[in-house]
């Protein structure tokens, strides 16, 4: 009777394992044609690296408070470093979302992430310098962006 159980305990191990290993790493692609290539590669690292993400802001960063907030009126609003809450897809549904983006030049990649329900989303601005992405505007989530 105690094989029976081991052989059960070592089935359900096993099982919990592999359903583990799976990737379940949400991300949103960046496979458009006009993005530049290098440009995938540092989005996948600002938003699984805390310390790149970090690195890659160009702090007081220019945007928008969400629209709930007090500071929504304010006209002259940055973010700033201490204040910052790191952007990652923990709790990223694809399917939930619109994604568009807009490049200027080969330098700028303007992104726009939408609710499909609820039509609030986010806008940010992404820059290139010296051969580095990084981060240069964001605006919260908040109706219409």
């Amino acid at each position: 009777m105690s094989t029976y159980y081991y052989i059960l305990l070592l089935f359900l191990c096993t099982g919990t394992l592999f359903t583990g290993c799976q990737d379940n790493n949400r991300t949103i692609p960046v496979d458009e044609p006009d993005v530049p290539t290098d440009f995938s590669e540092f989005y996948t690292a600002f938003h699984s690296d805390s310390t790149f993400q970090m690195n890659h802001i160009l702090f007081p960063l220019d945007g928008k408070p969400a629209a709930d907030t007090a500071r929504k009126f304010i006209d002259d609003f940055k973010w700033e470093k201490e204040d910052w809450k790191l952007h990652n897809f923990d709790h990223f549904t694809p399917d939930q979302f619109e994604v568009h983006r807009k490049v200027t030049d080969s330098t700028i990649v303007t992104e726009i992430i939408r609710d499909k329900v609820s039509g609030f989303g986010i806008k940010r601005r992404f820059a290139k310098f010296n051969d580095s992405w990084y981060l240069i505007y964001y605006d919260a989530m908040n109706p219409s962006n």
